[in-house]
């Protein structure tokens, strides 16, 4: 009897074992969702819990960067005419490289000047805490352009508000995303932005420089082509 005791006192341990580590991922998984609007109220603490605690997702980071692209097509799109006068459609090019490829540009850059200057942060953490830094500007950039169709050109400071506070803030989040993923005092934040600017013109005026002779060096072979054929 003792044993059989014992036998279905094991059971009700393993099967309560297995029920908590079924339910665990999925509170996990709730924390990890509220991540980024939590650093909307407690930005130091949530920076701090995705550096420390892991509570940060790299798929959610992916997201809130396809989200962002969203919102700025649906901006140039769909902003009304009185604030948008000039908008005569999308250019998805010119929209990737001032959306995905800034935030690609700061991220590899920051994290090359912060390797120099003993960052702590990795590329992957600096790029997920940029992407979770967007969701200001996603938020107000929507509310905007829903209520940019709706005033009137007297009431344009409304949405102008709309449009600085998100980027304001998101400015705000990257800053203090920066200065916790390196472990940086404020100065040495402000010194590292000030770094990653410098690189992100270098690197800028590179891929230029590259593009500019990559097409004269095209246009060469495409001329030295062209005789070789007429002879």
């Amino acid at each position: 009897m003792t044993n059989l005791r014992k036998m279905f006192s094991g059971w009700y341990i393993l099967l309560r074992q297995t029920r908590i580590q079924k339910i665990s991922p999925s509170k996990w998984n709730r924390e990890k969702l509220i991540g980024p609007f939590r650093l909307l109220v407690h930005p130091v603490s949530g920076f701090s819990d995705m550096k420390f605690e892991g509570m940060s997702s790299f798929f959610i980071a992916n997201v809130l960067m396809l989200l962002y692209i969203f919102q700025q097509a649906a901006a140039e799109a769909g902003t009304g005419w009185l604030f948008n006068p000039g908008g005569e459609g999308i250019s998805i090019p010119f929209l990737l490289v001032r959306t995905l490829g800034v935030i690609v540009l700061w991220t590899v850059c920051n994290w090359a000047m912060c390797t120099l200057t003993n960052g702590e942060g990795k590329m992957r953490e600096i790029w997920i805490a940029m992407c979770y830094a967007l969701l200001p500007s996603i938020v107000l950039g929507f509310i905007g352009t829903v209520v940019s169709r709706l005033l009137s050109l007297d009431e344009g400071i409304i949405y102008g508000f709309l449009q600085s506070f998100g980027t304001a803030w998101t400015l705000l989040l990257v800053f203090l995303g920066m200065m916790i993923m390196h472990q940086y005092t404020v100065l040495k934040t402000v010194l590292s932005v000030l770094y990653t600017l410098v690189c992100a013109v270098l690197a800028i005026f590179l891929i230029f420089l590259f593009f500019t002779i990559a097409q004269q060096l095209y246009g060469f072979i495409a001329g030295l082509a062209q005789e070789l054929s007429y002879r």
